[in-house]
């Protein structure tokens, strides 16, 4: 036996998470993650170092959040056989968008590194699975009569945001987002993040760099007064969905404000997205 020493670095992501950590064995499998039988070695809170007793055969040792997001929120690295203790560290990243996942640092490795790109699309993925609800609340109000007709201007409230959008939207609770809204065609996804989650103060572009500090092909544009992106996520339908994307900065927190539909009526949505973020107030 040896032991396997995880130091995970302090940082204000994910400051309040327990990581889990787990190791390949296929004879006593507790957990399949990225189909590898696993047992649960522990867990690692922020800013601790533990020491696992592992066998000196080669194993591969994975680091998740909690079981529903392990499929794309897990990170590994491969512990070659020997006799001597392995030593590792690493410290989670934010990203709104991936679960603010955990890195081993200094990883070079092609398999973890194609990983942390394939569970970074999921992550997306993950997010537009909200749509198809909306789409079906939306088809049951219009079902049954309710939102029918010409739709007149309607301003939503909540947790210190307001929106303007039309009298056929509703508020769809989700976790995971402080309001989500939806009709027939669309969805609307807030998020706020206070400003004591930052262990400094940061300006609103350093806030987009960060949502976006794993996907460095999007672009964040400052259009019609609004800082905004754009980006596309197939649905758990097969759907593919286009998102326009906006962050706001309001005295105590940051905001990040999606509107979404299906790529086909994205040109033509577009225009209204950009309406209705332009009437995003702050109390």
């Amino acid at each position: 036996m040896r032991n396997l020493i995880i130091t995970r670095e302090k940082s204000f992501v994910a400051c309040l998470a327990v990581m889990k950590v787990y190791i390949e064995d296929p004879l006593n499998p507790e957990l399949t993650i990225n189909n590898t039988p696993c047992r649960k070695l522990g867990t690692l809170k922020n800013g601790e170092q533990k020491s696992f007793p592992i066998e000196d055969t080669a194993a591969r040792v994975f680091v998740i959040a909690d079981k529903l997001s392990k499929s794309f929120c897990n990170e590994f690295f491969d512990v070659p056989a020997g006799t001597f203790d392995v030593a590792i560290k690493g410290k989670n990243h934010y990203n709104v968008f991936a679960g603010n996942p955990f890195r081993f640092e200094g990883v070079d490795n092609e398999e973890v590194l194609a990983n942390r790109k394939k569970t970074r699309r999921k992550s997306y993925i993950l997010m537009a699975i909200i749509m198809p609800i909306a789409l079906i609340i939306g088809f049951c109000l219009g079902y049954f009569g309710v939102g029918s007709g010409e739709e007149s201007p309607e301003t939503f409230s909540r947790e210190g945001m307001s929106i303007t959008l039309t009298s056929d939207f509703m508020y769809v609770p989700q976790e995971g987002y402080t309001a989500c809204y939806g009709n027939a065609q669309y969805s609307v996804l807030a998020i706020k993040e206070e400003f004591s989650l930052f262990p400094e103060k940061i300006t609103l572009d350093e806030y987009a760099g960060l949502v976006l500090a794993e996907s460095p092909d999007i672009e964040v544009l400052d259009y019609e007064g609004l800082k905004c992106f754009e980006y596309a996520a197939d649905g758990s339908d097969g759907t593919e969905y286009c998102y326009f994307a906006t962050v706001f900065e309001t005295d105590d927190a940051f905001w990040l404000i999606q509107f979404a539909t299906e790529t086909e009526k994205y040109e033509e949505a577009l225009p209204s997205f950009i309406e209705w973020a332009k009437t995003i107030t702050f109390e």
